[in-house]
């Protein structure tokens, strides 16, 4: 090795001793600890959109909607007068969110110039439109720490339109709050229409999958989450209410969802390339805040299965075929299923069976059982009824079964009656 060589290698061994700190850090004549950074003060954490659960994720039960709305206060001059007001909300669902457009009919009798109102979007900066043109948004100032905005944790049932109370925790949320000033012609009637979007909380349990539609591939819900969403129709920082006419509620939505809201909306399904319902309705000027949900439609309760597998008996075995139909029952926990079964002798039998199935909770195996008990009788070659017993355990639509059939009729040499034993694995559809 030369000298070069050697001198580069030892430089470089050098190098590798020193800590990168060391080595990088840039000489100061302030002492360590007066550059130590400030310490910020603590916040709960709150999720976001980085950190928002996904379908198999227990960990996460649910979050409450970000409020937001364009608040209308009470008006500055008594020359103004609210003669209308209108929502139309399209929403798409899951985390598309909703679209909100908040429109308000204005009439100016006198001198008024500008009219001001306060928008709470929680992610995106808020449209405005003064009779179809878009104006300028000026943000304001932000309300008063002690009346800081917090999420209700109020969530809506899809099925019976009832308030409850969404699982999980309920923090505070930052919320920029933006005011919009807008002209007003001298004398005559002008609209103005805030743009705005609604960022909906989730509740993973209120219709959560049980375990037979997880087990039939036509009663499975893509998404079992039910989405909420939180209007505020009232500013919280005005000292008296605005008074004005009952407000149009009109909300747009896919097809094959549920729709529930704390104010009656009647719903309509339109024909056309794209499927979807329209639900409107009037809700009074007094309410406060306008809450509405979004759940898939629960599927048909019923469903098919096909099995293969060994049948058994002391004295010996064979191979097993069975299929047959299921209808899941009104707790929507238990299966009531007909099926037809046959092996290579040419038996042929039917059996009608009762199945409770364990507690299931969702997650990301899927997994779950079933107890059956029911009755099954041999029709070929000759007639033979038993009882039957059985499990069985399920990863999503797979099932790996064991089944007892004793038959009382028939005894033994040994003097206990006859049984057969089936073993099958199957898919239901």
């Amino acid at each position: 090795m030369s000298t070069s060589q050697r001198t580069i290698s030892t430089v470089g061994l050098l190098l590798m001793c020193i800590p990168p700190g060391a080595a990088l850090a840039s000489p100061s004549p302030q002492p360590a600890r007066s550059r130590a950074l400030t310490p910020r003060p603590s916040q709960p954490r709150m999720s976001g959109p980085k950190d928002r659960p996904v379908q198999a994720d227990s960990r996460f039960p649910g979050e409450a909607p970000r409020p937001n709305g364009a608040l209308l206060g009470p008006l500055p001059s008594p020359a103004l007068r609210l003669e209308s007001e209108a929502l139309r909300i399209r929403c798409r669902f899951g985390g598309g969110g909703c679209a909100v457009r908040h429109d308000f009919v204005v009439r100016n009798a006198g001198d008024a110039t500008t009219l001001a109102l306060r928008v709470i979007s929680p992610r995106m900066a808020p449209l405005a439109e003064v009779d179809g043109i878009p104006v300028q948004v000026r943000t304001g100032p932000s309300p008063p720490r002690r009346r800081r905005l917090v999420a209700t944790g109020l969530g809506v049932d899809p099925s019976t339109g009832d308030s409850y109370e969404l699982p999980g925790s309920r923090p505070w949320r930052r919320l920029r709050v933006h005011l919009v000033l807008v002209r007003l012609p001298a004398r005559g009637r002008v609209t103005i229409t805030l743009i705005t979007n609604s960022v909906g909380g989730y509740d993973r349990f209120r219709r959560a999958r049980t375990q037979p539609e997880v087990s039939f591939v036509g009663t499975r819900r893509r998404d079992h989450f039910v989405h909420h969403h939180e209007l505020l129709l009232v500013d919280p920082w005005a000292r008296r209410p605005r008074r004005g006419s009952k407000i149009e509620v009109t909300i747009t939505l896919p097809t094959g969802l549920e729709l529930g809201s704390n104010t009656g909306l009647a719903c309509k399904s339109e024909r056309g390339p794209r499927a979807l319902q329209r639900c409107s309705g009037r809700v009074s000027s007094g309410l406060k805040v306008l809450r509405w949900s979004m759940a898939e439609r629960r599927r048909r309760p019923w469903g098919l299965f096909v099995g293969v597998g060994l049948a058994f008996t002391h004295r010996g075995g064979e191979p097993l075929l069975r299929a047959g139909a299921s209808i899941m029952l009104r707790r929507r926990k238990d299966l009531v299923s007909l099926s037809a079964e046959t092996d290579a002798r040419e038996r042929f039998g039917l059996a009608l069976s009762y199945q409770l199935f364990l507690p299931y909770a969702p997650h990301s195996a899927e997994m779950g059982g079933h107890f059956e008990l029911g009755l099954e009788v041999d029709l070929v070659p000759h007639v033979r009824p038993a009882i039957r017993l059985g499990a069985a355990l399920h990863i999503s639509m797979v099932r790996v079964g064991l089944l007892l059939d004793v038959y009382p009729g028939e005894m033994k040499k040994g003097g206990g009656p006859s049984w057969r034993g089936q073993l099958t694995a199957g898919v239901g559809f």
